[in-house]
């Protein structure tokens, strides 16, 4: 405020676009490490799949929609809510959550 008026608003959209995009990302890197008992594996299956869904869009043009950095870059810095992107940013989220719980659930049972 001391430099001049920022758009509150703007700048918190672009932050609740970031905190849905960091949640898919470590929802993802939880189910990777539920998978495997080594943590640098776990990182190196994160680090790989996320970065293949980064660049995918890249080179097949129709996986444009399923990709988590362009539904945070369409609409959230710009200020405005995407529905879209908040779907497919929370349902990434919730999916590998709960598949992450059954991985646990299915690890606990066989023990």
């Amino acid at each position: 405020m001391y430099f001049g008026s920022p758009n509150l608003v703007t700048a918190l959209v672009t932050l609740l676009g970031f905190t849905l995009l960091c949640s898919s990302y470590i929802a993802f890197g939880m189910f990777a490490s539920s998978l495997t008992e080594n943590q640098i594996i776990a990182e190196i299956l994160t680090t790989v799949v996320l970065l293949v869904l980064w660049f995918t869009p890249n080179f097949i043009p129709s996986m444009q929609t399923f990709s988590l950095v362009n539904a945070f870059t369409s609409s959230f810095p710009a200020g405005t809510i995407s529905l879209a992107s908040l779907v497919l940013l929370g349902s990434f989220t919730v999916i590998f959550i709960l598949l992450t719980m059954m991985v646990l659930q299915r690890k606990k049972n066989l023990k």
